[in-house]
């Protein structure tokens, strides 16, 4: 049911090549960038004729010469101090990743992104009838030797995941099939 529980949402990316450092001084670029990328991610939620949404925004930061970057969330509404809070962070979690942080070079912006989520519709999920004897589990439907460790194969049931219902109790080692999984016990 995860597709189905999920929330609506809709992402948007744009490159911005600038300088922690410029943009806090003077943030009008990005949050022009931000109010492009607002409207478009809206309009998106719109046509899913959601309602209530939450923005999240984030960039991905780096020192200047480096080829990688960290994604690093962006507080709104925008303000100097947002561009600010995630240079410290980005020092944070360069240093958390890589052992390091080089807090007096000169950090750099190069890409903005921002996302947008809504409720989705949440249906009704089935309610299912507990088995009438949840410790007895449907007869196996095949048995199969299946190396679990390097001393040999152990004989293991399988099970058709369809048989099962909730509550049913399975000893393990066992395996559950069904058309798009295999789940081990």
């Amino acid at each position: 049911y995860g597709m189905l529980m999920a929330d609506v949402t809709s992402e948007t990316s744009a490159a911005l090549l600038a300088t922690a450092g410029d943009l806090v001084r003077d943030h009008s670029t990005l949050a022009g960038v931000l109010a492009e990328m607002e409207s478009r991610v809206l309009e998106v939620l719109a046509r899913e004729e959601v309602t209530g949404r939450s923005l999240h925004a984030a960039v991905d930061m780096r020192y200047r010469g480096q080829s990688y970057e960290l994604t690093v969330p962006l507080t709104l509404p925008l303000a100097a101090e947002s561009v600010t809070q995630a240079a410290a962070d980005f020092h944070a979690m360069h240093a958390q990743r890589y052992g390091y942080a080089m807090e007096h070079e000169t950090v750099e912006v190069v890409t903005v992104r921002l996302l947008a989520t809504a409720p989705g519709a949440r249906p009704a999920l089935p309610v299912h009838a507990p088995p009438k004897n949840p410790e007895r589990a449907p007869a196996p439907i095949r048995s199969k030797a299946v190396w679990f460790a390097p001393d040999g194969s152990v004989n293991t049931p399988c099970y058709a995941r369809s048989d099962l219902r909730p509550g049913h109790r399975l000893a393990g080692p066992a395996i559950v099939l069904q058309y798009d999984t295999t789940v081990v016990v």
